[in-house]
């Protein structure tokens, strides 16, 4: 077995720092700043630690298409700030390499979600979010919202097994 790395710990860090805005944006509707600026800020180390050669030129600039995009979106009202900002940082992480990666696995995801909150499904996690004390989430549930920060952190977390591959 292949002895633990920096850089897997580098990737372990990115995990839990999804995990964390996913589970904030869940139960709060609310990615925090300091998460998405710790993935942004974890990414240099990232390229420092990866055992492979990583196009950083080439994923700034994805980064800021993804962000181009997102604000788009935003301006319309289809996603959060958020959201954008968080897809944005983990486009970063994704570059031109994994990109279709990231995109195929939060559709996926996002999509289960969509169908799991406004379908039938939506009424358990109704009845769950409210047991546990969180009407915020209970309120934006109703209302039809979905957290897509865990759709975006699903698609993260399936970039950073993607590095692990390599």
């Amino acid at each position: 077995m292949e002895s633990l790395t920096l850089h897997h710990l580098v990737l372990a860090a990115l995990v839990a720092l999804l995990f964390a805005a996913a589970l904030s944006d869940g139960l709060r509707f609310l990615i925090p700043n300091r998460a998405v600026l710790a993935i942004a800020l974890l990414y240099p180390v990232h390229v420092a630690t990866s055992p492979v050669a990583v196009d950083w030129p080439g994923a700034l600039a994805v980064a800021a298409i993804a962000f181009a995009a997102g604000a788009a979106m935003f301006a319309r009202g289809w996603l959060g700030g958020g959201d954008v900002k968080l897809f944005a940082a983990v486009a970063l992480w994704a570059g031109p390499a994994h990109i279709v990666t990231l995109l195929f696995a939060t559709t996926v995801v996002g999509g289960a979600m969509a169908l799991l909150a406004l379908g039938a499904g939506r009424l358990v996690l109704i009845y769950a979010f409210t047991r546990l004390g969180v009407g915020h989430a209970r309120d934006m549930l109703m209302d039809g919202q979905i957290p897509y920060g865990a759709a975006i952190a699903a698609g993260g977390t399936f970039v950073a097994l993607r590095f692990l591959a390599t």
